[in-house]
């Protein structure tokens, strides 16, 4: 009986240790939820790219897509100052995360 209990215990303390890593991980990646996610920098490098062919068949165009692109989708804002104008203008390579602006 006493090693039934045992396993007991451990399948206890194992289930704790789960609840607990569980708990790190939601918070950590609600954290980390704060900031922008690489997929909307991506949509906004490849908006951009996308502007800039544009530019190349019709120099007018304004590449009204770029502020759907280059917003973030929880707030709606822009992703960093001035990202619309940049990506406007074509400039993918100015478009990465921690970027000062273009």
């Amino acid at each position: 009986m006493k090693r039934a209990q045992g396993s007991l215990e451990y399948l206890i303390i194992i289930a704790a240790v789960l609840i607990v890593a569980g708990m790190v991980v939601y918070f950590l990646s609600s954290a980390a939820g704060g900031g922008k996610s690489a997929a909307v920098f991506s949509a906004c490098q490849k908006a951009a790219t996308t502007c800039f062919s544009k530019h190349v068949l019709n120099p007018t165009d304004p590449c009204n897509f770029c502020a759907d692109q280059c917003a973030d989708p929880s707030s709606g804002e822009e992703i960093f100052v001035n990202v619309t104008a940049c990506c406007r203008a074509g400039n993918a390579s100015g478009i990465y995360e921690g970027s000062p602006g273009c």
